[in-house]
C-alpha cells in the first residue's frame, strides 16, 4: 500500500497508471491493480522519458534491459538500491556455496550498459572468493589461459558462453588443464541435458543460479546447495511475486503453473509494481531440506519461449533438451513458426560445434527430430495426426545464425505467422 501510494504521488507514469486505483488496504485490492508491462518501462523511462521515475536521477547507474528481444530498456538504480542489490547478489552466491576456499571468473559480458558484469564484480568484492575479472571479449584461448594460470575454482557468466567454454576446455583437455568445481549461470535457461555436458566436461563440478534476478526488478530469488533445476527461495522481505493465469490474467491456485508477477518492495526511486518479467513458474508447496524457511518457487521457462504450432504445445526447453543427445550439434538454435497456406510450419535452424560435421548434417537432422519427438509428445501426436508437416531441421555452420549485436544472444523464436 505505502510503495503504491508512493509511486502514484511521485510518478507521472504512476499517476496515470493507478488514477482508478483506490487505496490499498487487501491484497485483493493489490491484485485489482493494472500491470506494469515491458512497454511501460520502454515507454517512460530514459533516454527518452522519466516518468516512471519518482525523482530527480542523482547519484546513481543507468544499465540496459533487454533481452534477446534487441530493444533495450534503459533501468535507474540510485546508489542505495544498486548496493542493497549488489548485497543480495553476494549473499545468492554465498547461500549456493562460493566460499573463501574459491577463485572465481567473471565471464559475462562487459559493456553495452550490461549489467551482469558489472554488478558479478562488485558481488565479488563483497564475498570472501578471490576474484578474476575476465569477461568473455577475449580469444576463448586467453580465457582458457586465464583459467588455468591462476587455478580457477569457480566461473559465473551466460550459459550460452559457458558451452562455448566447455567445448572448447573438451575439444583442448591435453593442452589446458582446468579445475572447474562451480558454475554459476544467469540470465539464460540451463537445461538437464546442459548440466549433463558441464558435468562430462568437468567432473563433478555443481551447476547452479546465480539468482534468479531482472534488470529492472532487481534479486528476485536465491538457490542453496538442495535446490534443483529452476527451484529459488525468495528474498521474501525484498520482492513480493505473483502467478496468474496466462489468459485471465487472474491468481492461479497455489502450487499451478502461471506467468510470473513481480513487484520490488525496495525499490523507490524507479518503482516495479505488478510487473509481468515474462517467465512461467509456481509455488512450491513445501519446505526446504536446507531449512531456511523462505517461500519457495520454481522458475519453468519463457512464457514467449512456449510454441504453440499445428496444434502442439512446446517449450524451447524442450528442443534444448534434446539438441543434448546429439554430439554433433550445438545449442545455438532458433525456432521458426510460419505458414503454408493455411497449415503451420515448424523450422528449427541449428548450429553444428564444429564445420567438419557439416558432411552429417542429415544424419544429425535425423537424430535432432527423433530427440524432439521423445521429449515433445504433444508434437509427435500433431504431427502423426497429420496437424502439421514434420518439422524442416536446418543443420548450419557455426555462427550463422544471426544474433542481437547487443548482447550476443539468439532469438529463440521466429513468428513469422503474425506480420507486424
Amino acid at each position: 500500500s505505502e510503495l503504491v501510494e508512493h509511486a502514484r504521488a511521485r510518478s507521472p507514469f504512476y499517476k496515470k497508471h493507478f488514477k482508478d486505483v483506490p487505496r490499498i488496504i487487501t491484497l485483493s485490492d493489490f491484485q485489482h491493480a493494472p500491470f506494469l508491462e515491458k512497454r511501460h518501462v520502454l515507454e517512460n523511462t530514459p533516454p527518452d522519458s522519466a516518468d516512471l521515475l519518482t525523482s530527480k536521477v542523482q547519484r546513481g547507474i543507468y544499465f540496459a534491459s533487454g533481452g534477446s528481444t534487441g530493444q533495450p530498456k534503459y533501468i535507474f538504480y540510485d546508489q542505495h538500491e544498486y548496493d542493497h542489490t549488489c548485497r543480495m547478489l553476494a549473499f545468492t552466491l554465498e547461500a549456493a556455496g562460493l566460499s573463501g576456499d574459491d577463485v572465481i571468473a567473471n565471464l559475462f559480458i562487459a559493456g553495452n550498459l550490461w549489467s551482469s558484469w558489472v554488478r558479478g564484480q562488485e558481488v565479488t568484492s563483497e564475498n570472501e572468493a578471490i576474484s578474476v575479472p575476465v569477461g568473455s571479449n577475449l580469444p576463448i584461448k586467453d580465457i582458457a589461459g586465464y583459467l588455468e594460470d591462476f587455478k580457477v575454482t569457480t566461473v559465473i557468466g551466460l550459459p550460452s558462453f559457458l558451452v562455448k567454454l566447455a567445448e572448447f576446455a573438451k575439444a583442448n583437455k591435453a593442452k589446458y588443464n582446468l579445475v572447474v568445481k562451480k558454475i554459476f549461470y544467469g540470465g539464460e535457461y540451463v537445461g538437464e541435458e546442459m548440466v549433463k555436458f558441464f558435468k562430462s566436461v568437468f567432473p563433478g563440478v555443481d551447476v547452479r543460479s546465480a539468482g534468479y534476478a531482472t534488470a529492472d526488478a532487481g534479486v528476485v530469488g536465491f538457490q542453496c546447495p538442495v535446490c534443483v533445476k529452476g527451484e529459488h527461495h525468495l528474498f521474501a522481505w525484498s520482492q513480493f511475486i505473483e502467478f496468474v493465469d496466462q489468459d485471465t490474467m487472474a491468481p492461479v491456485k497455489e502450487g499451478d503453473v502461471g506467468e510470473l508477477v513481480v513487484t520490488c518492495l525496495s525499490k523507490k526511486h524507479m518503482p516495479v509494481i505488478r510487473y509481468r518479467v515474462g517467465d512461467l513458474g509456481r509455488w512450491l508447496m513445501k519446505p526446504c531440506a536446507c531449512g531456511r524457511k523462505e517461500p519457495m518457487f520454481e522458475i519453468l521457462g519463457r512464457c514467449d519461449d512456449r510454441i504453440h504450432v499445428g496444434g502442439a504445445h512446446l517449450f524451447v526447453n524442450d528442443i534444448q533438451n534434446a539438441l543434448g543427445k546429439v554430439p554433433e550439434l550445438s545449442f545455438n538454435f532458433q525456432a521458426v513458426i510460419d505458414k503454408k497456406g493455411h497449415r503451420d510450419t515448424l523450422k528449427v535452424r541449428v548450429e553444428v560445434k564444429d564445420v567438419s560435421s557439416l558432411p552429417r548434417a542429415r544424419q544429425s537432422a535425423d537424430l535432432l527430430w527423433r530427440e524432439i519427438e521423445s521429449h515433445c509428445e504433444d508434437l509427435h501426436e500433431s504431427v502423426r495426426m497429420k496437424w502439421l508437416d514434420k518439422p524442416e531441421i536446418e543443420v548450419l555452420k557455426p555462427n550463422t545464425i544471426e544474433r542481437v549485436l547487443r548482447t550476443g544472444k539468439i532469438r529463440k523464436v521466429i513468428d513469422k505467422r503474425i506480420k507486424v
